[in-house]
């Protein structure tokens, strides 16, 4: 159960490294033009037509993640549902490319470096929810890598720990001296590597 529960939390650590890589990469891109990857679905019922978009995107040092729900119904339908039938059903996606237009340091509530906004609009037979958050591309690497690189750093050095003592023929797990006794340790009664 320990080995599933180690190989469980290293999946972890190795998707967070990849995130922080991700941001990395991601942080000098994020100057100049615009980036977003849009996700959309239309879903047409009789009477309604749902509308939700899934953005992740990168701006002005920024990574974004958002959604956008739009609901019409009555005479508001019109209005979407010719790009609704353009879509079909399903999931599409859509990658969004836009020269810089306004800095986004200045939308949304702050929260230290991160800044979030939620807007609503709800008119006569139409109705858009619109979800946004921006986090700075140097916190989202900080805070992915963290964990992972301090892991990989403490084993790291507990084996080149445990080499350094089997060079020196002590214990790897208590660091006895065991050129009187190779066989066991007295101490804590554990197996050389080498025997193990």
């Amino acid at each position: 159960m320990r080995r599933i529960i180690r190989g469980f939390l290293w999946l972890i650590k190795g998707t967070l490294l990849v995130i922080a890589l991700a941001a990395l990469v991601l942080w000098p891109l994020s100057y100049g033009y615009k980036r977003t990857l849009w996700l959309l679905r239309y879903t047409v019922q009789t009477e309604r037509v749902y509308a939700a978009h899934l953005t992740a995107g990168v701006e002005d040092g920024f990574i974004t993640i958002g959604d956008y729900h739009d609901e019409a119904q009555g005479e508001a339908i019109r209005s979407v549902s010719a790009e609704a039938k353009r879509q079909g059903n399903g999931w599409h996606s859509m990658n969004v490319q836009l020269p810089p237009a306004f800095s986004i340091r200045n939308v949304g509530h702050p929260f230290g470096p991160v800044r979030w906004s939620i807007f609503t609009n709800k008119q006569l037979g139409h109705s858009v929810v619109i979800r946004s958050i921006w986090c700075p591309c140097w916190l989202l690497f900080l805070s992915a890598a963290i964990w992972p690189l301090t892991s990989l750093t403490l084993l790291h050095r507990r084996r080149a720990s445990r080499r350094h003592l089997a060079r020196a023929g002590c214990c790897a797990k208590c660091g006895y001296d065991l050129r009187a006794s190779p066989d066991r340790c007295p101490e804590c009664g554990a197996l050389p590597e080498a025997k193990a």
